[in-house]
C-alpha cells in the first residue's frame, strides 16, 4: 500500500512538471514575434534589423559548416567522437547539457539523447546538409532560425534558438517542431530533475 502511494505520488510530481515545462514552452515559443509583423519606423531601423538578421544567418551557417564539415568527413567512421561543440553553445545551454552528460555517465541506461542534435538522428550520408528557411529576430538578444535538415533522403524540420552573448550569437536551444515537448533544453532540465 504504502508503494501505491509513493508511486501516485511521483506520478503526480511528473505530470505537474510536464504540464509547467509545456506551460512555460508554449509562453516562450509558441507565439514569436516576426520580423515582418514589426513596426519599422524608419530606414535606418530597417537597415539595422536586416543587419542583424544576415549575422545571425551567418553565424549558424558558418557554425553548420565546420559541424557538418566534420561529419561528413568521418561518414565512414562514426564512431570517432573528437569534435568539441562547446563553443557554439550559449552558456545556459552548455550548463545543461553538462548536467546532462554528467548525469548520463553514472547511469548503465541509455540516457538522454538517443539521437545527434545536430543532425537530427541517429546515422548520416554524405547527403546532409542545414537549409535555412528565415530568420526570426524577436529582440537585441535572440533570434530564431527556422531551418530544415536534409539527411539520409529525408528532411526535418529544426528551429534553432540563437542568443547574443558575450559579443556573438550562440546556439541556445534546438527546438523540433514536430514533437510534443519541441525544446531540446526544457526536455534536458526536466530530465536532469528526474
Amino acid at each position: 500500500m504504502k508503494a501505491k502511494i509513493i508511486i501516485i505520488a511521483v506520478l503526480a510530481i511528473v505530470v505537474i512538471a510536464v504540464w509547467a515545462m509545456n506551460t512555460h514552452f508554449h509562453k516562450r515559443f509558441k507565439s514569436v514575434p516576426t520580423v515582418e509583423s514589426a513596426q519599422i519606423i524608419c530606414d535606418t531601423d530597417t537597415v539595422q534589423l536586416m543587419d542583424v538578421r544576415t549575422k545571425v544567418e551567418k553565424r549558424v551557417r558558418d557554425i553548420y559548416d565546420e559541424v557538418f564539415g566534420w561529419y561528413l568527413a568521418h561518414v565512414d567512421d562514426p564512431c570517432k567522437n573528437d569534435f568539441d561543440d562547446k563553443k557554439f553553445f550559449s552558456k545556459d545551454y552548455w550548463r545543461v547539457l553538462s548536467d546532462v552528460i554528467r548525469a548520463d555517465s553514472d547511469s548503465e541506461e541509455l540516457g538522454f539523447f538517443d539521437y545527434d542534435h545536430w543532425i537530427q538522428a541517429q546515422d548520416w550520408d554524405k547527403d546532409l546538409a542545414l537549409h535555412i528557411d528565415t530568420v526570426k529576430i524577436t529582440d537585441d538578444h535572440h533570434a530564431f532560425v527556422y531551418s530544415h535538415i536534409t539527411n539520409c533522403g529525408s528532411k526535418s524540420s529544426l528551429i534553432i534558438a540563437m542568443l547574443f552573448e558575450e559579443g556573438a550569437w550562440f546556439i541556445d536551444d534546438f527546438i523540433r517542431p514536430d514533437i510534443d515537448n519541441p525544446s531540446e533544453k526544457e526536455n534536458m532540465k526536466a530530465y536532469i530533475i528526474h
